[in-house]
């Protein structure tokens, strides 16, 4: 289960990476909210892992997802999270539950944020 638990950090980490390179990159006056979104989601992100011990490296150039994929990529990252705990009472267990925590609270940050910038593009909301 190591191994299991070991995968679904990284994985984790690689996804608040991305949240980090980012949010860096972000027009904070964009007006769409996505950049609110990937600010909020990684805040959850960083919080939780920070708590854990778990470092995000800042200066890691990944690909960047366009921001519908980041909910996406949130959506199934929790749920394999959620699939891979071990047993209860087991310190994996609870460093995936929380991660798995964080990673929902991001998912939810990262769908409101795409809605409402579809929103604004499609005209529905003034900027």
């Amino acid at each position: 289960m190591e191994d299991r638990t070991a995968e679904l950090t990284d994985r984790t980490v690689n996804f608040a990476t991305a949240l980090a390179a980012r949010a860096r990159t972000t027009d904070p006056l964009d007006g769409t909210g996505a950049t609110r979104g990937v600010n909020a989601a990684y805040a959850h992100m960083s919080r939780t892992m920070t708590e854990l011990g778990i470092h995000i490296p800042q200066e890691a150039p990944l690909p960047q997802p366009g921001p519908g994929e980041y909910a996406a990529t949130a959506e199934n990252l929790y749920h394999d999270l959620i699939a891979g705990r071990p047993s209860a009472g087991s310190t994996d267990g609870h460093v995936l539950i929380r991660l798995a925590q964080a990673v929902n609270r991001a998912w939810a940050e990262l769908t409101l944020a795409n809605g409402t910038s579809q929103a604004f593009h499609a005209g529905d909301i003034d900027g």
